[in-house]
């Protein structure tokens, strides 16, 4: 019996951020919008704990606090997101 592989398989293209927000349910903000530490939990899937521990250790996003209440434009978290971003083979620094 002879196997003929018909398709061809290629590697999936990086995902869009835009496309990014609408696995997770999110729309686009405006650049001036201020976000959450839920709502930047939800956009990276990780932990509200994890998001305070990096900005407690100087590695989150730039923010500011309206009461006892962290804010982050997004613009900023964008461009954190761009600066932390790994393009392969790289570990992400220290962390």
């Amino acid at each position: 019996m002879t196997l003929l592989i018909t398709e061809v398989t290629r590697a999936p293209e990086p995902l869009t951020f835009e496309a990014f927000l609408g696995l997770v349910g999110a729309s686009k903000p405006p650049l001036d919008a201020m976000l959450t530490v839920d709502e930047i939990s939800k956009l990276l899937q990780i932990s509200r704990t994890t998001l305070y521990g990096w900005i407690a250790d100087g590695h989150g996003p730039r923010h500011f606090r309206v009461q006892n209440q962290i804010r982050v434009r997004f613009d900023d978290f964008l461009a954190w997101v761009e600066e932390n971003t790994s393009t392969g083979g790289d570990d992400g620094g220290d962390r």
